[in-house]
């Protein structure tokens, strides 16, 4: 069981950092442009870096992740399916995703953000590292300027802190973007497209996200990151699409789930993820809350010091 936490641990820091496969600040571009039509000439490259403002003029939207994490842990080799459903409000940066594990009994979660605080249900058989508490929250923008911790442990704290950031890295995309076809989504027209994020340019345009941008890189070993997008007449993002490996995971990638509790770290092999979000129901209302405060314990302290 303890195999199985650390591959979720893993799971959710590859998710959360996929999540930022749309961070970094700039202008946008092509604006207008409508991936089902040439009007105006948009380019591939025009329509999928336009994509981040259209769909967060959306407002708010219904969320459904899907995704698969693979590793060895100690010797072993460990594959875990992921689910989530939810949504997420841009305009008021605030996200509510509960997250299953079939075939993991006692093994679901809730995360939610809100007010720049990360909240999550434990699965009931993690409880020990909250002294019995059933949510842990942490200070997301602290953690997001905490030097030394890996990538995807700086991602993992700075990718809920704007729920755009989930759409943001398009705006990087370097000029390998191609229409690869007509497709449906949810019974949505859309088109699909093949893009490159460069994640040197995200670096540059994001002083807040240039550290754990370069981590990351260390971790994938390379500089790009390929995605698969879908986009609908109305330029908003239906579905993103990613597949990644990190060869070489830091341990503070595999240590989300249960890090604080003192045990000692296992030897994680590389680390390979599939994810994929789709966006639906736009304007969708949403109400985030916080959880009782005396339902949960505060681990920004202990994380932040590397205990």
């Amino acid at each position: 069981m303890r195999h199985s936490r650390v591959v979720l641990g893993a799971a959710g820091a590859i998710i959360a950092g996929s999540a930022l496969v749309a961070c970094g600040h700039g202008t946008a571009t092509g604006g207008s442009a409508n991936p089902n039509s040439s009007a105006g000439g948009a380019s591939p490259t025009q329509v999928v870096t336009a994509a981040y403002l259209r769909t967060t003029d959306g407002g708010s939207a219904k969320v459904a992740l899907g995704g698969q994490v693979q590793t060895t842990v100690n010797g072993q080799q460990q594959t875990i399916p992921i689910t989530a459903t939810g949504v997420i409000d841009f305009a008021n940066k605030a996200t509510d995703l509960v997250e299953t594990v079939p075939g993991q009994a006692g093994a679901d979660t809730e995360t939610r953000y809100l007010n720049g605080m990360l909240y999550q249900r434990l699965p009931a058989n993690a409880t020990q590292i909250s002294g019995g508490k059933p949510w842990i929250s942490l200070n997301v923008s602290q953690l997001a300027q905490q030097q030394g911790g890996s990538g995807l442990q700086q991602l993992m704290a700075s990718a809920p802190s704007d729920p755009s950031n989930v759409l943001a890295y398009l705006r990087s995309a370097d000029g390998n973007v191609r229409s690869v076809g007509q497709a449906t989504v949810d019974g949505v027209p859309t088109t699909h497209y093949t893009a490159t994020i460069d994640l040197n340019k995200v670096a540059a345009a994001s002083q807040s996200a240039a550290a754990a941008t370069k981590q990351l890189e260390q971790e994938l070993g390379a500089t790009n990151l390929p995605v698969q997008l879908w986009i609908d007449q109305q330029n908003r993002v239906r579905r993103i699409s990613l597949d990644e490996t990190l060869t070489h995971p830091t341990a503070g990638s595999t240590q989300a789930n249960g890090a604080t509790n003192g045990a000692s770290s296992p030897k994680v092999g590389p680390v390979h993820a599939t994810v994929t979000v789709t966006l639906s129901d736009y304007g969708t209302p949403v109400s985030v809350v916080a959880p009782p405060a005396d339902q949960t314990d505060d681990l920004t302290g202990a994380l932040a010091g590397g205990k």
